[in-house]
């Protein structure tokens, strides 16, 4: 079994009654970058044992911030859906993403950092444009603030 971070047992707390069944969903997962959105999603997978999508790994390097390969990210929640299962979808600035697709999130996760720390790359400005736009806190059905050097403590102490 996992070290758990603290703040996941909320998630999986939330989503029992949306996974029940396994039925065919989206359940996105939102937040600044590295906040945690990929290990939180990577925890659910393993934990309700299913397919997890990890944004990042679509990006088009040296193409500009957040350019994806976008009908591949589409073309994968398709196919999970077709299949009659549940999907999670990880990625900054993901409600965008997800409305370029077509995709409507069924459950979305917005997750928070306890340390947000200060950053002046041009990244967080394109971030603080999305958040203005989609207000993604504000349309999460569970915004979860982790503490990941707390997490790393109790690793080290063990």
């Amino acid at each position: 079994m996992p070290l758990v971070v603290q703040g996941y047992g909320e998630v999986v707390a939330a989503l029992v009654p949306v996974l029940n069944g396994l039925p065919p969903c989206v359940i996105a997962i939102d937040g600044r970058d590295g906040v945690g959105k990929t290990t939180l999603g990577r925890y659910l997978a393993w934990h309700f044992n299913i397919s997890l999508i990890e944004t990042d790994l679509f990006l088009n390097r040296h193409q500009g911030w957040l350019d994806y390969r976008e009908e591949e990210i589409a073309r994968l929640i398709r196919a999970r859906i077709d299949r009659s299962r549940p999907v999670v979808v990880d990625g900054v600035c993901l409600l965008a993403l997800l409305r370029r697709l077509g995709v409507a999130p069924d459950f979305t996760v917005y997750v928070r950092a306890k340390q947000e720390e200060a950053d002046d790359r041009a990244d967080v400005f394109e971030f603080a444009s999305y958040e203005r736009d989609f207000t993604p806190r504000a349309k999460a059905d569970l915004v979860v603030t982790l503490d990941h050097k707390e997490w790393l403590r109790g690793l080290q102490s063990r």
